[in-house]
């Protein structure tokens, strides 16, 4: 068995990515990488994790030696995989091991001209972003699928593969256009039809250069394509999840799917340790997201209508229903 995890950094709701045979899923995720990560592979909040939250550096409040240290990582999926046998492997992902976990488990792979351990520093230079767009980078990432794919070996495999070319884009203002075709190309050396398999693509969140300190909709509405062969996934019927609740649907768990969505999210500017702001939001029908955002700066509610066809959001009173379920579901909430 095989289940392949494909994040696609930061690319904004609804973008087409031409995959076909594929179940579309609307996801309700948080606001930056770690966080929508961690919930995935755990199935909780931040701040069940963490008293506060997880903000973009608590990492450094939580290391040993040097090495991210996490006191609940052993409910990390790919931790209770690893126990259960399965090698787990994490292609492009330097992030991951910096800020979430580094342990011996974890084999590591990465299609960029420098070694394993150099992966992080290389991203932090100006020639990053040449290389995203360079044929040597595409066909060192052809060969890696085409070698993880022809593997027969009957050891179960989990890969975390990730694709930053849009979120490189956005940071260096290049064509973010370009980007979404050169994740394509990486998604078509893909043999979607490998037997026993499991494939999960999704976005981590929206374009993170407009998410404001209320995390606004679609800062948290991202695409999921689910395609298994061989694996069966029962979403009951539903189109719509929260991304804490992909860790319950990979084990096949009995889930009860909630028509309340949540989101926790920490502004580095304003709290770079703690969680700053808190969303629940709902479907009104097909066209219309309605969400309630907590702001713990100000201990204030504030409500929004997201128009799913003009994708246009304007204030609103807040909801009751919505302000009474995100103070029940998050506790560092006072108001």
């Amino acid at each position: 068995m095989k289940i392949y995890i494909i994040l696609n950094d930061s690319v904004p709701y609804d973008t087409d990515l031409g995959l076909k045979k594929f179940k579309h899923l609307t996801q309700i995720s948080h606001c930056f990488t770690n966080t929508s990560v961690i919930s995935m592979l755990t199935g909780k909040m931040p701040s069940d994790l963490e008293e506060g939250g997880i903000g973009y550096h608590t990492q450094f409040e939580n290391k040993t030696n040097g090495i991210v240290d996490y006191s609940w990582k052993d409910q990390l999926l790919i931790s209770q995989l690893s126990k259960a046998g399965w090698d787990i492997n994490f292609h492009n992902s330097a992030w991951f091991y910096l800020t979430i976990c580094d342990d011996p488990f974890i084999k590591k792979s990465h299609s960029l001209p420098c070694k394993l351990d150099e992966e992080a520093d290389f991203k932090a230079k100006k020639q990053y972003t040449k290389v995203l767009g360079s044929p040597e980078f595409y066909a060192k990432e052809k060969a890696f699928i085409e070698k993880i794919q022809s593997d027969k070996s009957k050891k179960n495999q989990f890969y975390f593969i990730k694709n930053c070319q849009y979120h490189q884009a956005l940071i260096a203002k290049t064509d973010t256009n370009k980007a979404v075709d050169n994740i394509k190309q990486v998604l078509s050396y893909f043999n979607f039809d490998e037997p026993n398999t499991l494939f999960w693509i999704f976005s981590d969140h929206s374009d993170f250069t407009k998410i404001d300190k209320l995390c606004q909709a679609p800062s948290f509405l991202t695409d999921v394509y689910v395609r298994g062969n061989n694996y069966k996934i029962n979403l009951f019927g539903n189109n719509r999840i929260n991304i804490d609740e992909f860790n319950s649907i990979i084990k096949r768990e009995n889930i009860h799917f909630t028509r309340i969505f949540f989101v926790e999210d920490a502004r580095c500017d304003i709290d770079p340790l703690n969680s700053t702001t808190a969303v629940a939001c709902k479907f009104n029908g097909s066209d219309e997201l309605e969400q309630v955002s907590y702001f713990k700066p100000e201990n204030k509610y504030y409500g929004f209508k997201y128009n799913l066809v003009s994708k246009k959001i304007f204030p609103c009173r807040p909801d009751s229903e919505l302000a009474q379920a995100v103070k029940r579901r998050f506790s560092w909430i006072k108001l």
